[in-house]
């Protein structure tokens, strides 16, 4: 059975619209599918926004944080003669 859906319209930017289409294009895919798939894409990562932010201040009150430029210095270390452990403890 297919999901309920709404007719949405919208305006948007022409950059992103043509570049929505360019996708499509060269997926080869219907439009319509590829913009649902970015609306999808776009809300999935904003719920997941939502649920991190809440306990971020606790984490940094209780020291639970890694230093970026630990993170920055490990990322680049795989395949070098100095490759680091990895900074999350």
């Amino acid at each position: 059975m297919a999901a309920e859906t709404e007719a949405l319209t919208a305006h948007t930017p022409l950059a992103l619209a043509e570049t929505l289409d360019a996708v499509a294009a060269r997926l080869e895919r219907p439009r319509g599918r590829v913009r649902e798939q970015a609306l999808a894409a776009c809300t999935g990562q904003e719920e997941g926004r939502r649920r991190w932010t809440p306990g971020a201040p606790g984490d940094v009150d209780a020291d639970r944080v890694i230093d970026p430029l630990a993170i920055t210095a490990w990322a680049g270390s795989p395949g070098t003669d100095e490759g680091r452990p990895s900074p999350i403890r």
